[in-house]
């Protein structure tokens, strides 16, 4: 069997593989932004981003024993880690003058 050489996957003990990513970046994106508090709703959209993230997890390969008696492969995740840097996390908001506030205040928080 060859052995990963590259930086994101190590070989680890026990039938187990070792991923980690650094630098991962991703965007989220929601149209349909709804939120309602008495008689005050707001409506917009939302986005948020994070960059500078890192993932890091074991996955060893075992068996499974199913009801009916079969034994199948099956993934186990043994150790996992996500790193998220507060200062490297963005939320815009956008739409009515509740969401416009908002967007204004949350870099206080």
């Amino acid at each position: 069997m060859d052995i990963p050489t590259d930086d994101i996957l190590q070989a680890a003990s026990n039938n187990s593989i070792h991923i980690e990513v650094n630098g991962l970046s991703a965007e989220y994106l929601c149209d349909k932004l709804h939120y309602q508090l008495g008689f005050m709703a707001a409506d917009g959209s939302a986005k948020a981003t994070i960059k500078d993230m890192s993932v890091s997890l074991t996955v060893q390969v075992v068996e499974e024993t199913l009801e009916n008696g079969k034994i199948v492969p099956a993934i186990k995740i043994t150790n996992s880690s996500v790193v998220l840097p507060p200062d490297s996390m963005n939320l815009t908001l956008q739409g009515s003058f509740i969401v416009a506030l908002a967007d204004v205040l949350l870099p206080l928080f």
